[in-house]
């Protein structure tokens, strides 16, 4: 499965990623209680739903979380057919 232990990260901009997303799931209870989000965004093929599938695990392991996994295209539909 996916986890922060076995991304591939290959440029600095993906160990920055990295680096930023183990952050947020480890202090996940904080961010939720304040109402921050995390937005991750790139091309193809540089590990974005690898680094929300590593924060899901860790979150659901740490804190018994329920998690959706959404593409934006998806999130822009909704919001269309609500307007």
């Amino acid at each position: 499965g996916s986890m922060f232990a076995n991304y591939r990260a290959t440029s600095s901009a993906m160990t920055q990623a990295l680096v930023i997303c183990q952050g947020y799931a480890d202090n996940f209870d904080d961010h939720y209680r304040d109402g921050r989000n995390l937005l991750l965004c790139g091309n193809i093929g540089t590990g974005k739903t690898h680094l929300a599938s590593s924060i899901v695990q860790q979150v659901i392991r740490k804190l018994g979380a329920v998690a959706v996994i959404t593409p934006a295209a998806e999130i822009i539909r909704t919001f269309k057919r609500a307007m």
